[in-house]
């Protein structure tokens, strides 16, 4: 075999290997939030894909007063929700709360209560977000993937993508989601889990990617 085809094909995986843009593998921001009401947490000074992680415990339903846990710790993102609880969690992703607005507290954040990140985050080079999982332990587990542009005046998200049970990965291409957000000039990331039926997931990783057929 050719010495040198096989150095090519070495650097070519290497190269592929390194494409990839984090957006969180959660090795830092640890935190442990329990909640049994509509309440939020952040954490600054991360090392992800902007300096911010703000989570939102969303409750749609929650007929026992049951909690949602979310925690990372150990490089991962735990999710639990309590019996009967329908939940949304949201993970956004920007520059800084706005210095007004505390850390934690009861109900949820709007717009102004953010500073986009500075400068945008640029998301460009890939074309798909990629979510790596453990331990779904149902199959009606739903992601989706949501930004702002950079001034907050323009929106988009994707649907819900159902998580198969166990372990494995997500992927959500940027066509699902960008249609008037450019992926050069994101002014605030996010992500979130639908945990309709007392869900438990653990998240290992997200990143934007380059699409399955591509990689």
């Amino acid at each position: 075999m050719n010495k040198s085809w096989i150095i090519l094909s070495l650097v070519a995986i290497s190269a592929a290997a390194q494409a990839n843009i984090l957006i969180d593998d959660f090795s830092t921001g640890n935190y442990s939030y329990n909640t049994s009401a509509d309440t939020y947490t952040s954490q600054t000074g991360i090392t992800a894909i902007a300096p911010t992680r703000y989570v939102a415990h969303d409750f749609v339903a929650n007929p026992n007063a049951r909690p949602i846990r979310t925690e990372v710790t150990g490089g991962k993102l735990f999710i639990s929700t309590g019996t009967n609880v329908n939940a949304k969690l949201n993970f956004n992703y920007m520059d800084s709360l706005k210095s007004s607005v505390p850390a934690q507290g009861t109900g949820l954040l709007g717009l102004s209560s953010f500073n986009a990140a500075s400068p945008a985050i640029d998301i460009s080079s890939e074309s798909a977000f990629k979510f790596d999982y453990e331990n779904n332990d149902q199959n009606n587990t739903m992601i989706y993937v949501y930004a702002w542009n950079s001034n907050f005046s323009a929106f988009n998200a994707s649907a819900g993508y159902s998580v198969a049970a166990g372990s494995g990965s997500l992927i959500i291409p940027y066509s699902a989601v960008f249609t008037t957000v450019n992926p050069n000039s994101i002014g605030m990331l996010g992500f979130g889990v639908l945990a309709p039926t007392s869900n438990d997931i653990t998240l290992t990783n997200v990143a934007a990617v380059p699409e399955p057929a591509s990689m």
